[in-house]
Order: C-alpha cells, then structure tokens, then sequence
C-alpha cells in the first residue's frame, strides 16, 4: 500500500535525520506537482535542494554522523572514497551510483544557468524530466537502502 507523505518522512525519519527526511520527501512532492502543471523553471532549484537533502542524508546513513553544511560535491567526495581511506556502512558499488546520479542533476543545474540570471536559458520540459527522474531515483534508492540497512 503506498504511503503518504506524512508517513514516508516518518519512516525514513527512523534511519535518517528528521530535517533530512522532511526535505527529500517535501522537495520531490513539490517538483513532481510542478512538473505536472507545466511549470518547468523551478525543477533545477528544487533538484538542487533534493539533491543536498539525499547527500546529508546518505553520509548520515554511511558514516553515522548529520552533516547540516556540506554541499553535495564534498559529501560525494567522501562518499566515494576512491583511496579507501574511510570505514563505511554502504556498499563502494550503492555509494558510487548515489553520487553519479547527485552530481548528473547538481552539475546540471549549474551548467543550464538555472542558479543564475541568464539571458539564453528558459527552462523547458526536457530540463524538468531529467531532474524529476534522476532525483527521484536518488530518492528511491536513499528510502530503499536505509531500509535495508536499518534491518540489518
């Protein structure tokens, strides 16, 4: 049976940080409703806010410790961790993919000029679909993985 909102972030509130829950959960609702009524603009930003919340939160889940002020790029510095100079929770294999995928729409917004007064860039359906999809599947997999990592 699928869950509300209210009930998904309380579920992932049990393995992860609250906030970190709340902000996965209200950023993909938000961009799915706007992506719906045709409103493209906003997707960037939002998959940029989403894409923060699930690098928190996968740190959080990999390491054991909230980290409120990293941006994505150090987090998946550290989640990836090419030299192995870190113990971690996740997966190289779970770890590496979730930072594919967070750098793809994080990078993607910057590159667009989404984040910036641009003159030669309008935000188009093209735009919304890849990060509503790439987002959300950074956030199926960040729900999915700590469920398991929770049952363990």
């Amino acid at each position: 049976m699928p869950l509300s909102s209210k009930q998904l972030i309380a579920e992932l509130a049990k393995i992860i940080d609250p906030n970190f829950a709340s902000a996965i959960v209200d950023n993909y609702v938000e961009m799915e409703q706007r992506f719906f009524a045709g409103d493209w603009q906003p997707a960037e930003l939002d998959g940029g806010r989403l894409c923060e919340a699930i690098a928190r939160a996968l740190y959080q889940l990999d390491c054991g410790y909230v980290m409120n002020t990293e941006l994505p790029g150090n987090l998946c510095d550290w989640l990836e961790d090419f030299n192995n100079k870190r113990t971690h929770n996740l997966s190289d294999t779970d770890r590496r993919h979730f930072c594919k995928a967070i750098r793809l729409v994080y990078k993607f917004r910057s590159d667009r000029g989404a984040v910036h007064i641009s003159t030669s860039y309008t935000a188009n359906e093209m735009d919304s679909v890849l990060m509503l999809h790439a987002s959300g599947c950074s956030r199926s997999s960040c729900g999915s993985h700590g469920t398991k990592t929770e049952r363990s």
